[in-house]
């Protein structure tokens, strides 16, 4: 096996005739673009600016259904040391996946580390990673470091990157026209070697940081206008900084880039497309050693959803020649469980798995209606996009809470075991909606739609809940009542509220109909203390939902029908016919003698022992009494409407044949009338009788 200390002039293939791009700098996300500007290393730092040298040696492929050999290149200390996913489960089996981003953290505490090849307290911490992008149809792969130099004496941090060439054939060397950026390629257009940039005067580098301290490394790739980019960040404690924007330029139309891990081959006959963050020493292939302190490592990527620690690792990494020892690693934890780590302590190491799924439990958080937001698990913030959250943590129990800016959307608590996934849809808050109702009498029922909920009551309150966010609302129509239209939506956020709602009373029209009734004749109809007359054929009110009494009058001539009754208003209008008809008269009567027969207008009228009582419309009737033996006697009757008439009818004996006062047929005689043309008493009304109405028979009057 060869540790390079400097690039090696391997077999790399030819970019002949490749065009060289102008270096476009540009941020994107939270990225802001680094400075161009050239900052001169320390001499210390120059001696080595071949930072992290690649380890070669020929690997054989895997085995049929296997992964990679993770112990190929190191099989203990000194050895890179820290946390790296191999892409190797731990039966063997290879697995792969990809992402746009990597992070790694770690935690020195009175961390200490020698290096004897400089004779110094120096150290490094390396995030390598390996980015892959297509063009034209051939696959190109580049060795990513993102590293930070340590003097363990100080503090003392420098930030710079490498890029190597680890697609097939390569040889890991680039080419000038194959990478710009903020640095340089220590190689041209023919003679290939690798590109370096160096942090310059971005806050945090080459500052003296006071232990215990924090240091994120950060590696993002992306591809704007068709390139591919890589971008190079770091936070000690200032804030996200990057220092270097690489761009591909020879790299035209590519529609994606991405970091991948994969563990079921090799790339350039035995290096490892994996993903590593890794103590070492200080560049040039060195080792370092620990003498005392720690330092806890976790390694993160981007999901599609979140920051979620890598699913499968091991406490050493390959791809790099520098190393250590006296590094004694164990599994632990950050942020209060919600990541796996490996603790770095002074003391003998050995290489072996660090964990995998089996020590930890994945956790899938939905919350569909909150499309983007930030999840608090245990206390620390993760935020996430897309819906939901999915994260690998130590087993046992945490708070949850779904946020939205500051605004608590939902909360629940879970316990987790290891090795075992659980998916929660986390309920969101839900807050108290009150809508007041004025104006209804009490009992009445009123409904509420708020969104897709639906309240009822017939109380004077309907509280319905929602989550966060904006609904319309609608009260469902009262009979009687009127309310006004909601002018807006209801907004919940975070707390309750309360609507009032006002009802009105609505009146309907009730129309009552005259019929039958003479034009210009009054009428008049009451309802409680509300009256409404006149002479035409409709007498309207305006009255709200209720049930009324009502009467109605006229003059003595006419008579309603009906007279009175009740009637409801329900939410619409009512119409009450009013049929009118002429009052009817009484005629009250005797004869005698009383077996006489009477009839009116040629109808019997009953007689009981000569007395007979009748009822009839208004009118002038003509009344006959009769007897065998006696005069028949003839009398017009006008009878009024609504009024009583009497009459008494006294019969006289028929004349015999041989009066001396016959007359001979077809004679008459003006002195001498007939004998049973005689007065008619009438008692209360006078009915006219003689001459003038002697044979009139009046035709009663037909109904109206």
């Amino acid at each position: 096996m060869l540790l390079m200390a400097v690039f090696a002039v391997l077999l790399i293939p030819s970019f002949a005739g490749t065009p060289v791009y102008a270096t476009g700098h540009g941020g994107i996300g939270s990225h802001s673009p680094a400075s161009s500007t050239s900052h001169p290393f320390s001499p210390g730092a120059l001696a080595r600016a071949h930072l992290a040298s690649l380890r070669l040696g020929g690997v054989a492929p895997p085995l049929a259904g296997l992964g990679v050999d993770p112990y190929a290149h190191y099989a203990s200390e000194p050895a890179p040391m820290g946390i790296t996913d191999f892409g190797v489960y731990p039966d063997g089996t290879g697995y792969t996946y990809s992402t746009s981003t990597f992070v790694g953290t770690a935690t020195f505490h009175k961390f200490s580390a020698y290096t004897s090849a400089i004779g110094a307290y120096e150290s490094g911490l390396q995030l390598n990673v390996v980015l892959y992008f297509d063009v034209g149809g051939t696959t190109y792969a580049y060795w990513i470091q993102d590293v930070v130099f340590l003097s363990t004496t100080n503090g003392n941090v420098q930030f710079l990157d490498n890029i190597w060439n680890f697609t097939d054939g390569s040889g890991g060397g680039v080419f000038s026209n194959s990478v710009t950026g903020n640095g340089s390629c220590r190689c041209s257009t023919v003679t290939p070697g690798i590109y370096i940039a160096v942090a310059g005067t971005q806050p945090g580098n080459n500052v003296n940081l006071t232990d215990p301290y924090t240091i994120q490394l950060r590696a993002f790739t992306t591809v704007v206008g068709g390139t591919p980019r890589v971008y190079f960040d770091y936070n000690d404690g200032f804030g996200w900084q990057t220092y270097d924007t690489a761009v591909f330029p020879f790299a035209k139309s590519v529609a994606s880039a991405a970091f991948r891990v994969d563990g079921t081959q090799y790339v350039m006959g035995g290096l490892y497309s994996d993903a590593e963050l890794v103590l070492g020493g200080p560049g040039g292939g060195t080792s370092s050693s620990m003498t005392e302190g720690g330092v806890n490592l976790s390694l993160e990527y981007d999901n599609g959803h979140n920051l979620q620690v890598v699913p499968n690792t091991y406490n050493f990494g390959s791809d790099t020649a520098e190393a250590m020892d006296h590094a004694a690693t164990a599994l632990g934890s950050v942020a209060n469980g919600t990541g796996l780590s490996d603790q770095v302590s002074y003391g003998k190491g050995s290489l072996s798995e660090l964990y995998n799924s089996s020590a930890y439990a994945s956790l899938t958080v939905s919350a569909p209606s909150v499309p983007n937001g930030t999840l608090s698990v245990g206390g620390v913030l993760v935020p996430y996009r897309g819906g939901s959250a999915v994260l690998s943590l130590t087993p046992g129990s945490y708070p949850l809470g779904l946020y939205s800016g500051a605004t608590l959307l939902g909360a629940t608590n879970v316990t987790l075991a290891a090795g075992s996934p659980k998916v929660v849809t986390l309920p969101l808050a839900r807050f108290a909606v009150t809508f007041l109702e004025q104006g209804l009498p009490k009992g009445t029922p009123w409904q509420v739609h708020l969104g897709t909920s639906v309240g009822s009551s017939q109380g004077s309150t309907i509280v319905l809940t929602e989550e966060n966010g904006t609904f319309g609302y609608s009260i469902a129509p009262v009979p009687g009542y009127v309310t006004p239209r909601p002018s807006s939506p209801v907004h919940v956020s975070g707390g309750s509220l309360e609507i009032v709602v006002p009802f009105w009373t609505y009146n309907f029209t009730v129309d009552f109909s005259a019929s039958n009734l003479p034009t210009g004749t009054g009428w008049q109809v009451q309802i409680g203390s509300a009256s409404a007359g006149g002479v035409g054929t409709d007498l309207a009110f305006s009255l709200p939902n209720g049930t009324y009494n009502y009467s109605v009058t006229t003059s003595d001539t006419f008579a309603p029908l009906p007279a009175s009754g009740n009637f409801s208003v329900e939410a619409s209008g009512v119409l009450i016919p009013i049929s009118f008809s002429l009052r009817p008269a009484y005629l009250v009567g005797v004869v005698r003698p009383m077996n006489a027969t009477v009839a009116i207008d040629g109808q019997p009228v009953p007689v009981s022992d000569g007395s007979f009582n009748i009822s009839e419309l208004p009118g002038v009737y003509a009344l006959e009494a009769s007897l065998s033996g006696y005069i028949p006697k003839f009398l017009n009757v006008t009878l009024t409407p609504g009024n009583g008439s009497t009459v008494e009818i006294l019969l006289d004996n028929a004349p015999s044949t041989s009066s001396s006062h016959s007359s001979h047929p077809g004679t008459s005689s003006a002195s001498a009338l007939p004998p049973w043309v005689l007065p008619v008493a009438l008692i209360g009304v006078v009915a006219a009788v003689g001459l003038a109405g002697y044979g009139l028979i009046s035709r009663r009057p037909k109904t109206r």
